[in-house]
């Protein structure tokens, strides 16, 4: 595993991490080639630290949606995750078919 993936996700976790009174603490946890033992536990760390650095941004949907995770109790492929095609855009192009469930 490249280092420059530790290297950026030590950066987000250095550069958010602020204790009481502004001032940057250095006793968090860095991420090193022996943090994981799989490629799969990075991905999940990543994700984990984006879910951190994005919390009520709303971006959680569309990072579950396009890793194909499922969303609560809805699978990826389930017809009420995506999006109905605006009628505007049907009516436009008569070859167009709308999505599923819509």
């Amino acid at each position: 595993m490249p280092q420059e993936a530790f290297d950026l996700v030590n950066d987000v976790r250095n550069r958010s991490l602020v204790v009481s009174g502004g001032t940057a603490t250095n006793t968090l946890i860095e991420y090193t080639a022996a943090s994981f033992t799989t490629k799969q536990e990075l991905i999940d760390a990543i994700l984990l630290e984006r879910r951190v650095e994005l919390a009520f941004e709303g971006d959680r949907f569309h990072t579950l949606h396009r890793r194909g995770l499922a969303i609560r109790t809805l699978l990826p492929d389930d017809n009420r995750i995506t999006f109905p095609i605006p009628q505007q855009e049907l009516d436009a192009n008569p070859q167009m078919v709308q999505n599923p469930g819509y």
